[in-house]
């Protein structure tokens, strides 16, 4: 037991050592199951017809010796299987094979419940000692360690068992969510990054490795400064600390030069955290609007030369939505006494302008 050997080896070895406290004695071990049934343990010198026909039987007050011990929780003895009423419906198997008298005691567990029994055979009618009883009752014990142990070791087994099963299907489900949702990012036309706490990459999608024209070795494992060149990694790394260390999101512009073309990035970053609430990662999502901040500046410096233009004209310049209230004035050096702009926008000709100038241009208004 102290080496751990499987359980019929044990009970094997039990049974032979016993026979030779009982001088002509054959020993038998039964184990019950949960459904009151007694099936073979060990009987190295029984014979083997015996077993057979014994092994399943079903205990009860008169189910022979072992089923009555099983049963009632305590030793009995049958001295005379011949004679004994508790030997009726097995008496013809005992006999057939020449076995007389047979004493038996349950294997009780430490949770009370019944293991097995210990038995032992004789070809004689016999009665024992108060040394076989306790003999008896010795390897019965000795019978029921072993059994809970076995029953034991296999119970953490069949638990180790389903929970690797577990494992392995929560595993499974997790690598094909992962590839499901790397499928996802694969396919997303913006670049996207996840590093540790300690800026070290450990997922990069497609058009991250496209832009950065690189492998996957190229960059995962790999921080800032061992990547990119210096101006860019000073940028990514700025960027990077101010979210780390407010634990908070944030949209942030980025403009930086990749293979001698510049680009500028609208760049959202935000912080990972676990089931226990604890940040492990940065992410990072950046969409490419070098193509739409160029044209906001070609548009922005059209607004600004229109605006120059119109101021230039010696004239009074403004929109007037249909309810004449001025949108914008674009007044001249020459006339820009005529309105005060800060007054005006909101405000309808009729409340800012001289009586004469209004009516004309009322009267420019209705002109079809």
């Amino acid at each position: 037991m102290a080496k751990l050997d499987p359980l019929p080896e044990i009970l094997d070895a039990l049974a032979r050592s016993m026979e030779k406290q009982f001088q002509g004695g054959l020993c038998s071990i039964l184990l019950c199951d949960r459904h009151g049934k007694l099936h073979h343990g060990a009987a190295p010198n029984l014979p083997k017809a015996y077993s057979q026909a014994l092994d399943g039987m079903i205990i009860g007050p008169e189910a022979g010796s072992c089923g009555k011990a099983a049963f009632c929780r305590d030793i009995v003895i049958v001295a005379d299987i011949a004679t004994d009423p508790l030997w009726q419906n097995f008496r013809h198997l005992a006999l057939e094979h020449q076995l007389r008298a047979c004493w038996s005691a349950p294997a009780i567990g430490s949770d009370q419940q019944v293991l097995g029994t210990f038995a032992v055979y004789f070809k004689t009618c016999r009665t024992p000692q108060n040394q076989d009883l306790e003999i008896l009752s010795l390897s019965a014990h000795i019978a029921s360690i072993a059994i809970e142990r076995d029953r034991t070791t296999q119970a953490l087994a069949d638990l180790n068992q389903q929970l690797e099963v577990r494992v392995e299907e929560r595993t499974a489900a997790l690598r094909e969510s992962e590839a499901k949702l790397e499928a996802m990012l694969n396919f997303a036309p913006a670049v996207i990054y996840v590093k540790d706490l300690q800026g070290r990459h450990t997922f990069v999608n497609r058009a991250f490795l496209t832009l950065f024209n690189c492998t996957l070795a190229d960059i995962i494992g790999k921080v800032n400064h061992d990547f990119y060149p210096p101006e860019v990694a000073d940028v990514f790394e700025k960027n990077d600390r101010i979210v780390i260390e407010s634990c908070h999101f944030h949209q942030l512009e980025e403009e930086v030069t990749i293979h001698d073309q510049n680009y500028t990035f609208l760049s959202h970053k935000f912080i990972l955290f676990d089931q226990n609430q604890q940040p492990y990662a940065l992410c990072g999502i950046s969409n490419d609007i070098t193509q739409r901040k160029a044209f906001y500046n070609a548009l922005q410096r059209s607004q600004e030369q229109l605006k120059a233009t119109l101021q230039a004209i010696p004239d009074l310049v403004f929109r007037l939505n249909s309810q004449g209230e001025y949108l914008a004035i674009y007044p001249s050096e020459y006339v820009g006494n005529l309105v005060d702009i800060k007054l005006a926008i909101g405000h309808s000709i009729k409340e800012l302008l001289p009586p004469l100038l209004r009516r004309n241009i009322v009267r420019l208004r209705k002109q079809p």
